[in-house]
Formats: C-alpha cells, sequence, structure tokens
C-alpha cells in the first residue's frame, strides 16, 4: 500500500465497500494490460470478483473496455492465438476434431503466437509473412520503430484497411476496405450485445466489405467454399457459436439482443451455470 501510496484506511474502506454491497461491477480500461504484467493484473481482478462471489451474480461482473467496439465479437468469433470460435481452446480435443469437420480442413492443436510474440518473431526474420487487417500498429501500439523494423523484416506484408495507413505503406499488398458504416454485418460488443450493421454511406470505388474480401481469398485457396453475403457468414456463426445459437438475423433485426440467448432462455444473462466449469484462481 506504501508503494501505492494508499492509506491503510482508504484500502479498508474499499474492502468493506466490495464486501457489503448488494452488486459490483470491476472496469477496467484495455490501457491495463498494455505493459508486462498486464495478464497477473486482469487475473488480480478476476480473484477479486471470484473472491467476492461476483460473478454470475446481477448487475455484477468484470467489464474489459476494449478499444474497440467490436474486440468482444472478435474473440467471440476465435481472434486469439488460443482459442476457436465460442472460446473453444485450441488444445480441446473434441473442440479441435469438431472445427476440422466443420471447416474440412487439418486445424493446429496448440496456440499461435501472441501480438507480442508475434512482433518478436517478424522482428527476428522468424516470420515470412503477415497479414493486417483493420490495425495500423506502427501508430497505435508501443514500441513503434520496433514494430515498424519488424513489418520491415517479413518478405510479404499484407495490409486490408479502410485508409493508407503507415503499416499499410510498408505493404507489397493493401486490399482497400470499407468502414462499419458502409457494409452490412454484425457486432458485438462490451456487455455481450450482438447488433446488426446496416451501410448508411456508399462504399468508395474499389472498396469492399472485409468479410468479402477474406472470402474470396478462402475462394482462391479452396474452391468449394462459398459465402454468399454477410447473412451466410452469420449462419455459420450461430451454427457453431452455441451461445450465439439463437441470435438469428432475423432476431437481431429487431435491435440489440445480449448472449447467452437460447431457445430455452433468452434473459441474457451469464451466470455460473452457464459456463459450467470450475472456476479457479489464477496463481502466476
Amino acid at each position: 500500500m506504501a508503494r501505492a501510496d494508499i492509506l491503510p484506511s482508504t484500502f479498508e474502506e474499499l474492502a468493506r465497500a466490495l464486501a457489503t454491497a448488494t452488486s459490483v461491477a470491476f472496469v477496467y480500461s484495455e490501457d491495463l494490460t498494455a505493459d508486462a504484467n498486464g495478464v497477473r493484473k486482469v487475473e488480480a481482478i478476476a480473484n477479486l470478483a471470484i473472491l467476492t462471489g461476483r460473478l454470475g451474480q446481477p448487475q455484477s461482473g468484470i467489464y474489459p473496455l476494449y478499444r474497440y467496439i467490436n474486440s468482444q465479437g472478435a474473440v467471440d468469433m476465435g481472434m486469439s492465438p488460443s482459442c476457436y470460435p465460442g472460446h473453444v481452446s485450441v488444445s480441446d480435443l473434441q473442440g479441435n476434431d469438431r472445427f476440422s469437420n466443420v471447416w474440412s480442413a487439418q486445424l493446429p492443436d496448440s496456440p499461435g503466437f501472441s501480438y507480442r510474440e508475434t512482433i518478436e518473431s517478424a522482428h527476428q526474420q522468424k516470420i515470412k509473412g503477415l497479414f493486417l487487417m483493420g490495425e495500423n500498429p506502427i501508430a497505435t501500439e508501443p514500441e513503434r520503430e520496433k514494430i515498424q523494423e519488424a513489418l520491415k523484416q517479413v518478405e510479404f506484408l499484407v495490409v486490408q484497411d479502410m485508409f493508407l495507413t503507415q503499416s499499410g505503406e510498408l505493404a507489397d499488398v493493401v486490399l482497400p476496405s470499407t468502414g462499419f458504416t458502409e457494409q452490412e454485418g454484425t457486432l458485438t460488443n462490451t456487455e455481450r450485445r450482438a447488433q446488426k450493421l446496416r451501410p448508411v454511406l456508399a462504399a468508395p470505388d474499389g472498396a469492399r466489405p472485409d468479410w468479402r474480401i477474406l472470402a474470396d481469398l478462402l475462394t482462391r485457396l479452396d474452391p468449394g467454399t462459398s459465402y454468399t453475403d454477410a447473412q451466410s457468414v452469420y449462419q455459420e456463426i450461430i451454427t457453431v457459436v452455441p451461445f450465439y445459437q439463437g441470435l438469428t438475423y432475423e432476431r437481431l433485426e429487431e435491435g440489440g439482443v445480449q448472449w447467452p440467448y437460447t431457445e430455452n432462455d433468452s434473459s441474457g444473462m451469464l451466470t455460473l451455470e452457464n459456463l459450467k466449469k470450475p472456476l479457479e484462481f489464477a496463481t502466476s
């Protein structure tokens, strides 16, 4: 407490407030995870939430304030080095088999590189190619000079973005994409609320929706695979992600809906029963 310049009386007051409150929301910004101790900080918050019984309770829980509006949706869709869609671990053999069958491909059963590991590996020329989608790390991340040098080291760099960014200026190929106001699709915000996107502006000539660019690349790699529109992409989502199964495209037309949403429970309340696995304290 002395190192943090917090008076013992203040700490005791906070502890009593946490212990006696009927509901507690733990809110933290993404900046909290920006340094080497980021994981430990989040683990400390999670431990405190478990210790005080605030997980899976009404008007309580942990709420990370992500930098981007669809960060939660991205994680739900498997944009993580350690998880498939639906937060299924890549080391889960049953999950691995299920997604291998869905996509007719042999999938890895070990985690990929984290962001920091990716930059470090590129800097050391251990990665031959990078695909940046909607990211400009030279401008948005710490150690910008190191990141710039890392991007220069890869043999082939693809940047998919709305604008020609600093990172895009180093790219071998630039794929112009539309903005969220120029395309149809869905997003899921930090309160797990899935919402439908509707285009309200005309896209510039040559720019295409992100899903269409990726779908066309996939068709080049596997001619037997085809996504015809944003709804067909979403149809796969509700097929493979259990807690999205009740969130049909038609249902989202009526407004945003929180997951989990199933035929038996449309409350959108994430309880300990929903998690279906024991809670464990982080000890790293």
